[in-house]
């Protein structure tokens, strides 16, 4: 009986070895990569590739070629701890340390510059609701409806807690 269970195991195996065999590319500072430290990859809905980096900026690949983007470009920070795309395709990049306050902030990409939503209220989280509210922050929830951010504090009676180290949004109804 062992030796039918053990058969499937290791055909699944061997199949997932084979499968994951293919050419792979190496990308260097030679191919316009600016940095090799990658912190994460995200692929938006034009299939461009972006790479967070954990010390120089965002860069993002066509297809083609690289650029990279650096606080030049208009990010608040060259450390982004995340990446986020919304329903009408913008990208969104967040910066937060909590050792360093200077790289608080949420940034978001129109296909051409970078705009900076807040410089106040980091995060490594973005959500997007039904009403197409960009929700975001790590100590402060705060959240963006195309104009204002609007930002929600114990002081002002919003949460019942200093920090919120999550956001989630689900309506009712």
């Amino acid at each position: 009986m062992r030796e039918k269970i053990w058969i499937p195991v290791i055909l699944f195996i061997l199949f997932s070895i084979v499968y994951a065999q293919g050419n792979w590319q190496v990308y260097t500072k030679d191919d316009g990569l600016a940095s090799g430290s990658v912190k994460e990859l995200f692929e938006d809905s034009k299939g461009n590739i972006w790479a967070l980096t954990t010390v120089w900026g965002v860069m993002k690949f066509d297809g083609t070629s690289w650029t990279n983007y650096t606080k030049s470009d208009g990010l608040v920070s060259k450390e982004v701890s995340t990446i986020f795309e919304d329903s009408k395709g913008n990208i969104w990049l967040g910066g937060f340390s909590e050792k360093r306050k200077s790289i608080h902030g949420a940034m978001r990409y129109n296909g051409d510059s970078f705009e900076i939503i807040s410089k106040k209220v980091g995060t490594d989280k973005f959500y997007e609701d039904k009403s197409s509210n960009i929700w975001f922050g790590k100590m402060l929830p705060s959240m963006f409806d195309g104009n204002t951010v609007k930002t929600f504090t114990k002081k002002d009676g919003y949460i019942p807690t200093l920090f919120a180290n999550d956001i989630f949004y689900n309506k009712i109804n």
